[in-house]
């Protein structure tokens, strides 16, 4: 990972909940709201033509759920750069790879990509030792999805990783 991002995502990493959009503002990527996306479509992001990146939640969605689409698109630019310099503008939607649409799993690459940044997406809302610290001392999944403003399948999943349990 480049010095200069691990550098901007350790200055989060003891603020909680973490600053999603202060992070993508800092990555180069402004973050948008739009209530004509599909309930099916949580965000999505390209590159501007002028630099840097565009991302778009779906303001139907919860809060948290938005906090996990930005982490997750900020994911998207720290893990594939390579592909968002192909796609150029959101008229671009339908020439862009389907690899990069959140709540797609029909191809496999197109997994293991959404996989990977679902992955970063929790490790950055959910800095290690915060998260094993909350996980510790809470009663429930809920009161640790709380702490950190995300759903509580995220923090299962974190702690699927971490620790290979959950809590129900």
């Amino acid at each position: 990972m480049e010095e200069n991002i691990k550098r901007i995502l350790e200055q989060y990493s003891n603020t909680v909940p973490v600053p999603v959009v202060a992070i993508a503002g800092e990555l180069g990527a402004e973050v948008y709201e739009s209530s004509i996306l599909p309930d099916s479509k949580s965000g999505s992001i390209c590159k501007k033509e002028c630099g840097g990146f565009e991302i778009v939640v779906n303001a139907n969605h919860s809060t948290n759920r938005k906090r996990f689409t930005i982490a997750h698109e900020i994911a998207h630019i720290i893990l594939h750069s390579d592909i968002l310099e192909k796609i150029k503008t959101f008229e671009d939607f339908s020439k862009r790879p389907v690899m990069l649409n959140r709540e797609n799993g029909s191809n496999n690459s197109s997994t293991k990509i959404e996989k990977d940044a679902d992955k970063l997406a929790g490790e950055i809302l959910m800095p290690d030792k915060i998260f094993k610290n909350v996980w510790g001392t809470s009663n429930s999944v809920e009161e640790v999805a709380d702490y950190f403003q995300v759903s509580q399948s995220a923090a299962n999943m974190r702690a699927g990783m971490l620790f290979k349990q959950s809590i129900y």
